[in-house]
């Protein structure tokens, strides 16, 4: 797999350069047990803004031992990042079986055999199915499994020596649905070719699993809570996923007078700012508790 990235000090300055730097960490170190990498999250939604993370979905044939782990974790912590021209990663990890159309995920040289980990390890796939609900028909379970996650906002713990582990995780969910939308291959077969089709029902569910722990965040994340609620509640409504700054947009339209400039700012903010430009009128903040609260509440009642 190669390109054309323009690269400055071992970090790609693009962002089409990023992916493909990210799809060719995953094929070096996953080496034959990958299987296909696919773009999803803004890049497919409406494009990356400022602060957009590069998301990024990974299909592989078994789970990641710990020594891929660790060294997928070192690669990506050389060129994912905030400020100074850089763009945060985020990479998922997935087992096929995990979300393979029809019996794709059981037969031939796909298997999720888990490699060596040590003792000390994570969520391990039996925990996680433990946690998780059979879906009706089905024998994959919800929440799915992500076997491994990198993102940007746990450098911190990544530095530490924190290795990801599976885990349960309803957001794969919105994942996979909006890589199959997208359409966007860095490597392996098409997305429709190695995921399974996402009905609207489990778009529902996931975008309402994780309400609670994105409005526990308003205060420490506040622009990607309005966002994320606002976006859940479209969602729930309209049964598509809409890139953030379209879902606050018709938010505003069916908010209350006194909390559109809530998602009116979020949205400006999310458009046109970095992080660390960030300004939140003291009057609008005010009201975002409220704003955001009135949102879930609708998106459950839905």
């Amino acid at each position: 797999m190669t390109g054309d990235d323009d690269v400055r000090g071992g970090r790609a300055t693009t962002d089409d350069g990023l992916a493909l730097r990210v799809a060719e960490l995953v094929d070096g170190v996953v080496v034959d047990d990958v299987i296909g990498c696919y773009l999803h999250g803004s890049s497919v939604l409406g494009g990356l803004r400022p602060a957009s993370d590069l998301d990024v979905l990974a299909v592989t044939r078994r789970r990641l031992d710990d020594d891929r782990r660790r060294e997928l974790t070192r690669g990506l912590l050389g060129m994912s990042g905030i400020g100074d021209g850089l763009r945060p990663v985020e990479l998922m990890v997935v087992v096929r079986s995990d979300v393979a159309p029809g019996d794709a995920g059981s037969g031939g040289a796909v298997d999720d055999t888990a490699g060596p980990t040590s003792a000390s390890s994570g969520t391990s796939r039996s925990d996680a199915e433990d946690n998780g609900a059979t879906r009706e028909g089905d024998q994959r379970r919800f929440p799915p499994v992500v076997d491994y996650l990198y993102g940007e906002w746990l450098r911190e713990r990544y530095e530490a020596g924190y290795v990801p582990m599976p885990e349960p995780m309803a957001d794969l969910v919105l994942a996979v649905a909006s890589a199959l939308a997208g359409n966007r291959t860095l490597a392996g077969p098409p997305p429709g070719e190695v995921l399974a089709p996402v009905t609207h029902a489990d778009v529902v569910r996931a975008s309402l699993a994780g309400l609670d722990d994105v409005l526990a965040e308003v205060d420490t994340d506040t622009r990607n809570a309005i966002l994320t609620v606002a976006r859940a509640w479209a969602t729930v409504e309209t049964g598509e996923i809409l890139p953030k700054d379209a879902a606050a947009a018709w938010a505003a339209q069916r908010l209350p007078e006194e909390y559109r400039a809530v998602t009116e700012h979020a949205r400006a903010l999310y458009l046109g700012s970095e992080y660390a430009d960030e300004v939140w009128p003291a009057h609008v903040l005010a009201r975002v508790h409220g704003c955001v609260d009135w949102m879930a509440q609708a998106a459950r009642r839905s």
